[in-house]
Formats: C-alpha cells, structure tokens, sequence
C-alpha cells in the first residue's frame, strides 16, 4: 500500500516539473516575442516620424554603447534606424518605447570597425562606429528570433565602407 502512495507521489512530482518546464517555455517564447513588437513597433514610429529616411539608404538596427556583451539579448540598448550618407551617419532610435537616442556622425569625425561575432554561442554579428573615443556597436535587425545576420551587418559595414571612401 505504501508503495502505490509512493509511486503516485514520484509522479505527481514528475508531472510537476514537466508543468514548470513548459511554463518555462511559455514564458520565454512570450518574451521573445514581446521585444521583437517593441522593436519593429520602434523602428515604425522612427520612419513615421522622419519620412525623408524612406528615400535615403536605411538600415534596420540594434544599438549599444558599452562593451559588455555578456548579457546578450537583455543588453541591447536601442533600436532603430541607421542612414549613412557621403556625409556621415546618423541614428535615430528609441531606448525602450519612449526616450530618444540619436546619433549623427560627420564623415570625417567616424571610423568604422567590423567586429564579426564577438560570442562564440551568440547568432549576432556586429560593427563599431567610433566617435574620437565613444564607440557605438551595431547588428542589424533581421525580424528573426535565433538566426545569424552576418550578411545583413556584413552589408551595413561594407555599405558604410563605400559610402565613406566617395
């Protein structure tokens, strides 16, 4: 009789954790999904509110100002658009929904530095725009959850690159 009690017990903790393991997921795939809308919703409000980055050549990115890259995804500063002209490069974009976070660079004044991945379990590519001695870090925003964009950052650099040396 005790062994029935005992067997019913083991499962029901095995059914427990089963719960909190898809819970767990829940709540992961419900974050993902939220600051994947806060970003597209961000870069949305940066072109309705700067129609003229519609004809210029605009690139959909994540923005950082420091260095630590150990905490990844949660360490993303902003979000917005970069539109780099024979002039120099400029930013406009949002940390988090409300406050500004603008950059505008002279061609002149920049130096632009591909980095490539800087974590081996990380899907993110990145550039360094430096600014005398500030350095801003950019990945370019692909909409997709776990994918690699190399080739969109890759083409950011190298669209920086061509821009600047005219």
């Amino acid at each position: 009789m005790y062994s029935s009690r005992l067997y019913l017990l083991a499962l029901s903790y095995e059914a427990i954790l089963v719960y909190l393991i898809i819970f767990a997921i829940i709540l992961v795939y419900i974050f993902i999904r939220t600051k994947r809308n806060l970003i597209r919703d961000i870069q949305k409000n940066v072109l309705v509110q700067n129609p003229e980055l519609i004809s210029l050549m605009a690139f959909a990115v994540r923005h950082k100002r420091r260095a630590s890259f150990f905490a990844g995804l949660m360490e993303i500063c902003g979000s917005g658009i970069l539109t780099i002209t024979p002039e120099g490069v400029q930013y406009l974009g949002y940390k988090g929904r409300r406050i500004p976070d603008n950059l505008s660079v002279a061609a002149n004044e920049f130096e632009v530095v591909w980095l490539g991945k800087v974590m081996p379990l990380s899907p993110l590519y990145w550039l360094v725009v430096k600014d005398g001695s500030t350095k801003h870090y950019f990945t370019a925003e692909t909409g997709k959850t776990f994918s690699a964009n190399k080739e969109e950052t890759k083409e950011i650099y190298d669209y920086i690159c061509s821009q600047v040396s005219q």
